[in-house]
């Protein structure tokens, strides 16, 4: 492959003229056409695509963004065997099905269903020996995970007004409203239907482990004087809930809270609902212990002991406020829901790798 021809390509898509657009998706086209599969050049081709994604914002034109997003339908057919490149391409698509833009939606709708759609994810595509199967399972797991984020986003952009409406067409132009028609396109069929049913049952049974923090200490008692529950009605001292500014504030136990969870999110087990609702907090903490950690190399300190309590308590407050910062919903979602420690705090540690930090201004501010 020529890069230099794919970098023209998708120049002119992102800035040229409606028929510029059209010879290079052409191009694009034969690009495409003339790789082996699972080749190294394909990976490339997709490769030169993701890296695109962090200057979209960029493309000055809508005209040309929607042409950009129209190009990747070749892209995310090129995802089945990375598991990188595919949560690169899993995080666009949410990213744009939240765009202000209706035509920007929509244009991700009608090329969305393609990186789940052309996932090998029956044991029919293959011969079956165990490289094989193992891909199956990993693209049956993807689209698991993928449409279940997509139901987290559903959540969060879900309004009262909206359970009026019978039918999905009728809703007005939203976010939400796009993102269920999205859904409903990738679970067209029987066949994607039960693989999604599959994984939700596995995974609301699955009890996720508990991950290690340094510096934040878990299970002490919140109200130290206690409190009456709301629900049960009994003294405790964990507080797992409350409404503070509601008509009718509610302070809800632990434990309580902990039930609703299981009931609201369907989890088969109280232990799976109360690892899975444990991890909405402790992924920011890892956030945090992974930034202290990171201050105290480039501040000469070997320990947290050397920092003073307002020192801490601010080191604290930035890496909560950089979690809500660099993470949407989605991407929350699908950090909580890795099984593995380890590849969490990699995936974490990327993200602050890409920025650096002004130590003396934060310093100063102590100060202040």
């Amino acid at each position: 492959m020529k890069k230099h021809e794919l970098r023209e390509c998708i120049e002119k898509i992102k800035t040229g003229s409606k028929e510029e657009i059209k010879l290079a998706n052409k191009a694009l086209e034969k690009i495409w056409d003339d790789f082996d599969r699972e080749s190294a050049d394909q990976k490339e081709f997709l490769e030169m695509f993701i890296s695109e994604f962090g200057n979209f914002e960029a493309i000055k034109n809508e005209s040309n963004k929607i042409a950009f997003i129209g190009s990747l339908k070749y892209a995310f057919m090129s995802v089945d065997q990375d598991d990188r490149n595919f949560e690169a391409c899993a995080r666009f698509v949410l990213y744009c099905m939240t765009n202000p833009s209706g035509h920007i939606r929509q244009a991700m709708i009608h090329v969305g269903i393609y990186l789940i759609h052309f996932l090998r994810a029956s044991f029919s595509d293959f011969r079956k020996n165990e490289q094989d199967e193992k891909l199956i399972l990993k693209n049956q797991e993807r689209i698991g995970k993928f449409i279940t984020e997509l139901d987290a986003m559903l959540e969060h952009f879900y309004e009262r007004k909206y359970k009026r409406f019978k039918y999905i067409s009728s809703l007005p132009p939203s976010a939400y409203k796009s993102l269920e028609i999205l859904r409903n396109q990738l679970l067209c069929s029987e066949y994607y239907q039960k693989i999604f049913e599959e994984y939700q049952n596995k995974r609301l049974r699955t009890v996720l482990p508990q991950l290690v923090l340094k510096y934040t200490q878990l299970g002490i008692n919140t109200v130290e004087d206690g409190f009456v529950c709301s629900l049960c009605q009994r003294r405790k001292k964990r507080l797992g809930s409350s409404n503070p500014l509601a008509k009718k504030p509610l302070i809800i136990c632990e434990d309580c809270t902990i039930d609703g969870y299981m009931k609201d999110y369907g989890y088969k087990t109280r232990a799976a609902a109360a690892a899975r609702r444990r991890r909405i907090f402790d992924v920011g903490y890892l956030l945090q212990d992974l930034l202290v950690d990171r201050y105290l190399a480039e501040n000469n300190k070997k320990h947290i002991r050397e920092l003073s309590e307002h020192e801490t308590e601010q080191l604290f407050m930035l890496g909560a406020g950089m979690y809500n910062e660099l993470f949407d919903k989605g991407d929350k979602i699908f950090l909580e829901e890795i099984f593995n420690q380890k590849e969490i705090e990699e995936k974490l540690q990327a993200t602050l790798d890409k920025g650096e930090f002004d130590w003396d201004f934060f310093k100063a501010n102590l100060e202040q």
